[in-house]
């Protein structure tokens, strides 16, 4: 019996730049988280991806680019996830809880390689200017959105606001190392966050000022500079309350 010739393999469907590049990207991402930073070159990065040298170098000139087209990509989901997707009338309830969830949902699936990224001197200059542009535009909402739902002074509504923005990403690693899903780290934060608001708004609430001096506004304070020493109004003068005495 005579055996018929097998016919010849379908050539492979060449992708489209786009597609590369996101391929590519994959490979540099999937690399990083597996075995580290120090081992993102181009070359290894070819090899993982199963394109050649000659290949990569046509889509990406150098690491730093990759680095950087990385990160670009992370502040993009980032951005997709964001407070641009609230209307300006969302109540503030609803703010948190779906930011929150978010943030934690994020940083459950992306907080490996986000912070390997974090940790290369060659992104840092990128990273820096992003971040403070993301930071202070969340920032800035939480400031605005508290000041209109709680009645808190600016000063006030700001200190919250950045503790709330900045903590899951300090704790999103030790939650998920402890084995807590990212849906109830964001459940209970919310509930910790709103609770704490009512508390805060309790304490500082704002009062009718017998100088008659306008309140601080949110366009009169250094939103940009979280390491200010000096703020323009302290907490005190702003509730017209002394701090409590050290005991």
């Amino acid at each position: 019996m005579v055996r018929k010739a097998a016919a010849p393999a379908a050539p492979k469907a060449r992708l489209s730049a786009q597609a590369r590049r996101l391929q590519i990207m994959d490979s540099a991402t999937a690399l990083i988280v597996g075995r580290g930073l120090a081992h993102c070159t181009l070359d290894e990065v070819a090899v993982a991806a199963g394109i050649s040298k000659a290949l990569i170098y046509r889509h990406f000139s150098s690491r730093d680019e990759l680095l950087k087209a990385l990160l670009e990509h992370e502040f993009a989901v980032l951005r997709g996830r964001g407070l641009g997707a609230f209307a300006p009338d969302a109540p503030f309830e609803h703010v948190v809880r779906v930011s929150t969830r978010r943030a934690f949902e994020y940083l459950h699936e992306r907080g490996a390689i986000l912070r390997e990224l974090f940790s290369d001197r060659s992104a840092i200059e990128l990273l820096q200017e992003r971040d403070r542009k993301e930071r202070l535009q969340s920032t800035r909402f939480f400031v605005e959105k508290s000041i209109r739902t709680y009645e808190v002074p600016p000063e006030v509504a700001q200190v919250i606001a950045v503790i709330t923005i900045n903590a899951p990403a300090a704790a999103a690693r030790g939650l998920r190392r402890f084995g807590f899903a990212p849906d109830m780290s964001a459940e209970v934060w919310s509930e910790f966050v709103l609770g704490g608001w009512a508390a805060v708004a309790r304490r500082f609430a704002t009062a009718p000022r017998a100088t008659g001096k306008p309140a601080l506004s949110t366009s009169d304070m250094d939103l940009s500079n979280p390491h200010r020493k000096n703020p323009k109004r302290s907490v005190a003068k702003a509730t017209g309350k002394r701090a409590s005495p050290r005991r």
